[in-house]
């Protein structure tokens, strides 16, 4: 289990849990990256790094790139710029990067996603893929 997954609890689903086999609802949001403008789904997020799985780019480790995130709410979206450096690239975990904090008003609606998930993942239900992927 990779650190990211630890955190976020790796995307168990209700089925793999054990649990009394309820799920809760999914939450209703969903996060992605536009690179080189590729959209990406998000496979996992820390507070400031992520991981993108399958990613098909051109970016190598260690180098610095720019992205634009759109995180969506209840039918809304929230976009921001950002820069990242990649810090592990490969076929199997993706692409794991580091990312400057984005700014103060953005940053508040990311750390309410990144509690509804992992609060969500916590009680051991699948989050919602981004529609299309």
């Amino acid at each position: 289990m990779s650190w990211l997954s630890s955190i976020i609890g790796g995307g168990k689903s209700s089925e793999q849990s054990g649990a009394s086999g309820k799920a809760a609802s999914a939450p209703e949001s969903t996060l992605r990256l536009i690179i080189d403008r590729k959209d990406y789904p998000v496979a996992e997020l820390a507070v400031r790094s992520f991981r993108i799985q399958p990613y098909d780019g051109d970016l190598i480790v260690k180098q610095s790139f720019g992205f634009t995130m759109i995180l969506s709410v209840g039918g809304e979206e929230y976009k921001t710029q950002g820069r990242g450096i990649v810090r592990a690239i490969g076929d199997k975990d993706g692409l794991v990067a580091q990312f400057t904090p984005p700014s103060s008003a953005f940053d508040k609606k990311l750390m309410e996603h990144l509690a509804r998930t992992t609060s969500h993942n916590r009680a051991h239900a699948p989050c919602k893929p981004a529609k299309g992927h």
